[in-house]
């Protein structure tokens, strides 16, 4: 009877679909990842091999203890042969890997499994620490607070982290720099007095020039605004005319193989005329006209990548492109920018995707800090089927692709909703929070209000998640152990204010509204 059932369902919707495209960015449900994460995804890689290396601010991943960093099959399974012991103290906030295997991995961290390494460390391909990578006193900040955004690996293996920190193994930069194959300061790199403010995000050209972006507004002395090349030893590229550059941040570039550069971030202008969220550059700094400088969303992208078809996709927050709604935090986009319709996958994501990767199928993986993708569960991890599906009754001529086809058979789970609590209730925080993270100061004293208000606490709202507010969540997880953590199996509260914890929060902070 159940056969039958399933049976008559596909045939019904091989009807629904004849002859139409199914909808890119279906579920790759090839791709099992349990329970998911604990906590938010910040960064992806892809090995030569096909497995992912993932690092964030997590505890454990499908019940499996794993801190801050793991590596999976392509099928979504841990990697059993990827030995972290203790993992990190603190979070992965940008990975790297080298020509020979090796994985670079940089955050707000002092230690790799009982080994000292502030804030950058090499790990062999099985995970091990790498001794013959010194980074003697490692990143250091201002107060002794840094953080790391980005990092490439150059194709000689030195690495460039980007971030907020002035000092690496005591040498003196800013906000920017360059290290050796065997961890030592790159002198070489000359980037004189370097940044004025925070870097967010770095690429490579083939020449091996370097892009930076951030919210910054000068590096060694040269007026910038938020982007700016240099050359393969560090110094100010003037050939890269960025005019008045951006009014806000440059959070993704992307250079595409033709060595245009695709940009995105929350900034509206580029060099004094309104282009918002996501721009595309030629190769001497002036705008491509080719590509669509009206991007049309109701906010910010934060991430993009290109696949091999030549569309554009993106992640950020929004929910709307123009007057037309589109999938909240993802959408795809044509060759030329123009918003691509036939990238339809209902309501999208419920919080936010930190980062992608398309992975050698052309299969989307996307992490960050949520919990469902369009009303099924996907806690901080999921892949999409990037290429389309066609369905056709003639039997001939439609492009299918290995294993597309269930995911439309798929019933999703639907996302709970929480008793007597109002569905019109917005939530109160809405974006994880962690020791060692740039946690967002607004965001951190609603939460201390919230813990002051509902638990009964005496918190300072100063918007530092400090020991008495990781104390205070502590408590608040034990009290509610069963609700936040019984899907992980865990034998540990964490103090990470991530899906499952936000979510016992917003819940309870609506049923009293």
């Amino acid at each position: 009877m159940k056969f039958l059932l399933s049976f008559f369902i596909t045939i019904f919707l091989l009807f629904v679909y004849n002859g139409t495209f199914a909808s890119d960015g279906t579920i790759d449900i090839s791709f099992v990842t349990g329970t998911g994460f604990d906590g938010p995804i910040n960064a992806i890689v892809k090995q030569q091999d096909g497995k992912i290396v993932i690092g964030g601010q997590f505890y454990n991943y499908n019940g499996t203890p794993s801190a801050s960093i793991i590596r999976l099959n392509s099928d979504g399974s841990i990697d059993g042969s990827f030995t972290i012991g203790t993992g990190f103290n603190g979070a992965v906030t940008a990975l790297g890997i080298t020509s020979n295997g090796k994985i670079v991995a940089a955050g707000t961290f002092d230690d790799y499994n009982s080994n000292y390494s502030k804030g950058v460390v090499r790990l062999n391909s099985d995970g091990t620490f790498d001794p013959t990578f010194v980074t003697g006193g490692g990143i250091s900040g201002a107060r002794n607070f840094y953080t790391i955004n980005a990092m490439v690996i150059q194709s000689d293996n030195k690495v460039i982290l980007g971030g907020r920190f002035n000092g690496y193994d005591s040498n003196t930069v800013a906000d920017i720099v360059r290290i050796n194959t065997d961890g030592s300061f790159d002198s070489s790199f000359l980037q004189g007095g370097g940044f004025d403010n925070e870097t967010f995000s770095l690429a490579i050209q083939p020449d091996n020039k370097i892009i930076v972006g951030g919210t910054f507004n000068g590096y060694d002395s040269n007026t910038v605004a938020n982007i700016v090349r240099l050359n393969s030893d560090g110094t100010f590229d003037s050939s890269f005319s960025t005019g008045a550059g951006f009014s806000d941040k440059v959070s993704s570039i992307v250079v595409q193989s033709d060595n245009k550069i695709l940009m995105a971030g929350p900034f509206t202008t580029y060099d004094g005329n309104s282009i918002p969220y996501l721009v595309r550059l030629n190769s001497n700094g002036s705008v491509d006209g080719s590509f669509n400088t009206s991007i049309n969303f109701d906010g910010t992208i934060n991430s993009a990548v290109i696949q091999s078809n030549g569309k554009i996709i993106v992640g950020g927050v929004f929910n709307n492109y123009g007057s037309t709604a589109v999938s909240h935090g993802i959408a795809q986009l044509t060759s030329a920018g123009a918003l691509d319709s036939t990238f339809t996958i209902g309501t999208g994501f419920d919080f936010t995707p930190l980062a992608m990767l398309l992975d050698s199928n052309e299969k989307l993986i996307v992490g960050g800090d949520f919990g469902y993708y369009n009303g099924s569960t996907a806690v901080d991890i999921i892949r999409l089927n990037a290429d389309p599906v066609v369905i056709s009754s003639s039997g001939g001529g439609g492009h299918h692709s290995s294993g597309f086809l269930p995911s439309l058979v798929k019933i999703p789970t639907p996302a709970p909703t929480p008793i007597n609590v109002s569905t019109s209730c917005a939530p109160l925080i809405t974006s994880s929070i962690a020791r060692g993270k740039k946690n967002n100061p607004e965001e951190v004293n609603k939460l201390v209000t919230f813990l002051n208000t509902h638990e009964g606490t005496s918190l300072l709202p100063d918007g530092i998640y400090g020991k008495n507010d990781i104390k205070a969540i502590k408590d608040f997880q034990t009290k509610y152990y069963k609700d936040i953590f019984s899907p992980f199996l865990k034998n540990k509260v964490t103090g990470i204010v991530g899906y499952y914890t936000r979510f016992k929060i917003n819940e309870l902070n609506c049923s009293k509204k």
